[in-house]
């Protein structure tokens, strides 16, 4: 049995939108010539697609290249992945729930992302990162806290993460 084990930096996403596929994630990534490690999340059906994407690095990184690094791959994917897949203390469960099925996975050969210049001209940042008021900030998201949309997106499912996380600050 051979077994493969990355033991380079590299950046992860986490998918939970609902409406992109696994295959089509997949494909994206074969598209690209990007190197990837795809596996379906365990709240993953058919109906809700959601999966998780490992991109490694050809080697040592700065910190600072992470924001960049992710850019790339939230443009490459049309800017699907929230927040928490910047996080960087982020923690991610690979396998199933009780007898949920096993999950997909997908290995794709291409490159490191650090070595996908080309993916720069479609480079999308992490989202909420401006205020509305236009004048930056530290990546919260800020304004009027409509509490009975949040408890909507967490009750929906669309926006669970940062809906939960802002009412837990309020």
């Amino acid at each position: 049995m051979t077994r493969t084990c990355w033991q380079s930096p590299g950046v992860e996403a986490d998918y939970d939108g609902g409406t992109l596929g696994f295959d089509d994630a997949v494909m994206i990534a074969e598209k690209a010539g990007l190197a990837a490690l795809l596996y379906t999340s365990p709240s993953h059906s058919p109906t809700a697609p959601r999966w998780r994407v490992l991109c490694p690095a050809s080697g040592p990184l700065a910190p600072g290249m992470r924001d960049r690094l992710m850019a790339r791959l939230n443009g490459l994917y049309g800017g699907v992945f929230a927040d928490e897949s910047w996080a960087l203390s982020q923690s991610y469960f690979f396998g199933r729930v009780n007898d949920a099925q096993p999950p997909q996975t997908a290995i794709v050969e291409g490159a490191p992302i650090d070595e996908l210049d080309e993916l720069d001209h479609i480079a999308r940042g992490k989202p909420d990162t401006i205020n509305p008021a236009g004048n930056g900030g530290n990546g919260a998201q800020r304004g009027p806290l409509d509490e009975q949309a949040l408890l909507e997106a967490i009750i929906g499912g669309t926006d669970f993460h940062r809906a939960c996380v802002r009412l837990l600050g309020r």
